[in-house]
């Protein structure tokens, strides 16, 4: 696989959590609980890109950007960063070869946000929170428009990295907009960080090879609340994640050191430390328990090691210890247990994760870390986007458009693909959902996959 490939940023990742109040919206990365799993009607089974089967539309996206699509009420919202004049970057599409980590100099780029009509894909419109050169390189498979916005009933915020975060109404009128200072990242590779949301407040974490925190925002003004620091952190990729439990909620963030807060004050709660690797997946709350865990590295680095999923109890307070030899609060660790960029999903008892390497696909249960399946996914590319769950099933979309439909049920040593689904092209931005509506976001379109009106889905 080519090295570019391997680091690239996808969209994948990242995203922030909270709850939506209106249970048919997707209003943040990987849905109303952050954890993939789409609410209301399930999603087609079957499509083909080629042949339009269940195809509901296809636009064209300029510009670049994995950010997730995010859905509120009949309108769709997505980001991108439109290159003005000439740029030595070359398309998405054609930037797997070759091994150099520059960005694009001399460009300038509008900072956009756009809204569609969720239903028929009419573009309703579109603002530019800002005009000017990017504040930091990135790595050339890494866009300027990586991070999902999130939407609350009445407004939208984008984070574009260390450009800045921008709130606008949902019909698309500015509100504040608030400047994020530019810190080195690990060799120029860009961000990919989003904001999460929970009770008006919004959490920027912000880890990178200066200063590393995790600061807290009033969404109604953009005015900073708290800021608490990260013990030195290096760059991390993934998003904090809400976690909302019976006792109450916390604001998680991945890294070296996993670390849960109290959202109203920044006191730290608990941390673990990951044994090293590498921050790139979003934790996953389900219930009571959050899944989180770090890439495994071997590349002669400071960071080698990792590769942990872990489970952490919401009762959980204090130090708990290490992945390695976890204390209380910790209901089980799993080592190689295979997450990488894309978070884990949930099905059927089972956590599954896939990996951007070889294609390979890993099934945990749930209650024990105890690994059940690791097996080479057939017909498979890389997957770097994040798994949905619907119907039951599992929808793993690799970065060739083939989205892998899995039945979690049946021998727990096998992985039942029941059936692939291809839309061609480079995706490596994670889908999104809504309605009984797909939506699929590649280097240069938005698809969106859906039955006919009227039909019914098994």
């Amino acid at each position: 696989m080519p090295r570019s490939t391997l680091w690239s940023f996808a969209a994948i990742l990242f995203g922030g959590l909270f709850a939506s109040a209106n249970a048919g919206d997707w209003p943040q990365f990987r849905g109303p609980e952050g954890n993939g799993v789409v609410p209301g009607p399930a999603l087609p089974t079957e499509w083909d890109g080629a042949t339009g089967k269940n195809v509901r539309w296809r636009v064209d996206v300029p510009g670049e950007g994995w950010s997730q699509p995010i859905l509120v009420g009949d309108r769709l919202f997505l980001t991108a960063a439109v290159p003005v004049g000439e740029t030595d970057a070359p398309p998405l599409g054609q930037e797997r070869g070759g091994g150099s980590y520059d960005g694009p100099s001399g460009a300038t780029y509008r900072y956009e946000v756009r809204c569609l009509n969720a239903e028929t894909g009419e573009t309703l419109w579109t603002r530019v929170a800002r005009t000017g050169p990017p504040p930091l390189e990135r790595h050339r498979t890494n866009t300027y428009a990586t991070e999902t916005p999130v939407a609350d009933g009445d407004r939208l915020y984008a984070l574009f990295g260390m450009t800045g975060l921008y709130a606008f109404t949902l019909e698309g009128e500015p509100v504040w907009a608030k400047e994020i200072e530019a810190r080195p990242m690990r060799a120029g590779w860009g961000t990919a960080s989003s904001p999460a949301l929970h009770d008006g407040t919004l959490f920027l974490q912000t880890d990178s090879e200066g200063a590393s925190d995790l600061r807290a925002l009033d969404a109604a003004t953009g005015e900073e609340l708290w800021r608490v620091e990260r013990d030195g952190e290096p760059s991390s990729y993934g998003s904090p994640a809400i976690w909302e439990h019976d006792g109450g909620a916390q604001v998680v963030a991945g890294g070296l050191i996993a670390r849960g807060y109290d959202p109203a004050t920044g006191e730290e709660l608990w941390r673990l430390d990951m044994a090293k690797g590498r921050s790139s997946a979003t934790p996953s709350p389900v219930g009571d328990v959050l899944l989180i865990g770090t890439e495994y590295r071997d590349r002669g680095g400071e960071n080698d090691g990792g590769g942990y999923l872990a489970a952490i109890k919401a009762d959980a307070r204090g130090d708990l210890g290490s992945v390695e030899s976890p204390r209380d609060g910790v209901r089980w660790a799993e080592e190689r247990a295979g997450i990488q960029m894309a978070s884990p999903a949930v099905a059927g008892g089972r956590v599954f994760l896939f990996e951007r390497r070889g294609g390979i696909a890993h099934a945990l249960d749930l209650a024990t870390g105890e690994q059940q399946t690791r097996v080479r996914v057939p017909a498979s590319a890389p997957f770097w986007a994040s798994p949905l769950v619907s119907g039951g099933r599992v929808y793993a979309l690799d970065e060739t458009g083939t989205t892998h439909v899995v039945d979690p049920s049946g021998p727990t040593d096998q992985l039942n693909v029941v059936v692939r689904n291809e839309t061609p092209g480079l995706f490596w931005a994670s889908p999104a959902a809504a309605d009984g509506r797909l939506y699929l976001r590649s280097s240069n379109e938005l698809i969106c996959i859906a039955e006919p009106d009227g039909a019914a889905v098994d």
